[in-house]
């Protein structure tokens, strides 16, 4: 439960007191100032405990069925007997016609199913058919960034198979389902480099996750705190880079239950991927706790983390309007421009965010911890791997 009223609290009741004591300021660099000084206190502390969110990684069943036939060269996939699904999760149009190749706001007929890891294939039956990611999402609005032209309205869907990793063998790289065009069509990634095969077994199954937390708010991950894995009953590694985990197993071979995440990059969306290694081809579930990035305040009746004081965000957002000249005409000076009462918000600002931090220090404190990861030991990959490689060759000892 928020702290303050909402009557207090909201973007609009902050934006109005703002300009109230700042008169003059325009309305969206008042409501610029004091995103800018929420973020700044959500960064001087990383880990908030009201920011402390639980999700859980939900691996499905790997998908085998048919045979599918590679191209040198191609992203694109052709199945045999595949019956890959088309639209089970998305399966919508959207109503706006696209002139010229830009990122921009579109209006679906539908949200359901779509978030912001969401990629959709788009216009399938026009002339430009294409996969755009979800970047945003807005009062039933979505941003997108569109390649091609499209007239409105045209299709947009996505499959339960999409952003599902691909592996062929051990001796192929691993590549990322962008899109399932039909039954027996995905589009991949990354271009096939082999030469064209066909009538090849293959995998289809959950190894990079952007862990989306489950949640009505549009938060990202800021930070893992802990993945436990409730079936092994033990807590996984985590921040365990690439160049680690491509030491001990590049060809991702290992077959045991989960050991460790390990950090990798931003999808085309944006956010953050993880690798759960090692990766999973049963259904599986994994305890998620982390820090939120709690999103910028765009709506009137948005509002602060819980933590945070709206005078305190007020103060801020106050020093910097007292030390922005506002534009008036040229004969005229700006009689409200004033560095001298920023300094004093900019004092009291500051005050208030020791006060929030040392209450949040006595509800969860993180201040005094130790890394225990170092305490017990490094990445450990099970008995599996143990009986496949040789210790003494990995450690040179020939």
């Amino acid at each position: 439960m928020p702290q303050y009223s909402s009557s207090v609290a909201s973007l609009q009741a902050m934006q109005s007191r703002v300009m109230l004591q700042r008169p003059g300021l325009d309305r969206n660099l008042a409501v610029a100032f004091l995103n800018e000084r929420m973020r700044q206190v959500i960064n001087r502390k990383p880990n908030w405990s009201s920011l402390l969110q639980r999700t859980i990684i939900s691996i499905p069943q790997s998908y085998t069925a048919g045979t599918v036939q590679f191209t040198t060269g191609s992203t694109t996939v052709i199945g045999t007997g595949t019956n890959w699904p088309v639209s089970d999760v998305v399966n919508t149009t959207i109503q706006e016609t696209i002139k010229a190749p830009m990122t921009t706001w579109v209006t679906p007929a539908s949200l359901t199913g779509i978030t912001r890891n969401t990629l959709l294939y788009v216009d399938a039956g026009g002339p430009y058919p294409e996969i755009v990611p979800v970047l945003d999402i807005l009062q039933g609005h979505i941003q997108c960034p569109f390649a091609y032209p499209h007239t409105g309205p045209f299709t947009a869907t996505a499959s339960s198979l999409s952003n599902l990793q691909l592996r062929v063998n051990s001796i192929n790289p691993i590549f990322t389902v962008n899109a399932i065009t039909s039954p027996t069509t995905l589009v991949m990634d990354n271009a096939w480099g082999q030469t064209t095969s066909s009538g090849n077994a293959y995998e289809l199954l959950l190894i990079y996750t952007p862990i989306s937390p489950n949640t009505t708010l549009n938060y990202s991950i800021k930070e893992l705190v802990s993945v436990c894995d409730p079936f092994q009953g033990i807590a996984l590694r985590l921040q365990v880079s690439q160049e680690e985990l491509n030491m001990f197993d590049p060809e991702r071979t290992s077959t045991n239950s989960p050991i460790c995440i390990a950090n990798l990059g931003p999808n085309l969306n944006g956010n953050m991927l993880y690798e759960v290694y090692p990766p999973q081809d049963t259904p599986y579930q994994l305890n998620v706790l982390f820090h939120a990035q709690w999103p910028d305040m765009r709506l009137p009746s948005d509002m602060p983390p819980p933590f945070m004081s709206p005078n305190c965000l007020i103060m801020g957002a106050l020093a910097d309007a007292f030390r922005t000249p506002c534009p008036r005409p040229p004969e005229m000076k700006d009689p409200f421009f004033s560095p001298e009462t920023a300094v004093e918000y900019e004092r009291r600002f500051n005050e208030a965010v020791i006060e929030e931090m040392n209450a949040d220090e006595s509800k969860y404190q993180r201040a005094f911890e130790w890394n225990f990861a170092q305490t017990f030991g490094g990445l450990s990959l099970g008995s599996n791997w143990n009986q496949s490689h040789s210790l003494d060759a990995f450690v040179g000892d020939y």
